[in-house]
């Protein structure tokens, strides 16, 4: 099966961040196959911990400052990325 898939802006970045020389994957195809073996495997997307560190911190108060700066990172990566991957992280 042969796929064509472009990608511009922040995503190609992204890709290209991740493959060649300093990336973990020698080409895109290497990238794209792994993430697609991940996705099938049904691993998780979220470190495991990251649940339970996010129950530990819910008891605590966001002070008003850091509410705005997340809610900053939110709309950044929604507007980079979409909606699920900033609803994912």
């Amino acid at each position: 099966m042969r796929f064509n898939v472009r990608v511009s802006g922040p995503l190609s970045a992204f890709v290209a961040g991740n493959v060649g020389e300093d990336g973990l994957y020698e080409n895109v195809s290497e990238y794209v196959r792994d993430l697609i073996r991940r996705e099938g495997a049904g691993r998780p997307r979220r470190f495991p911990r990251r649940a339970a560190a996010a129950a530990r911190m819910s008891r605590y108060q966001l002070s008003p400052a850091a509410k705005g700066q997340i809610a900053e990172i939110y709309a950044y990566t929604h507007a980079t990325w979409g909606r699920a991957q900033a609803d994912r992280y």
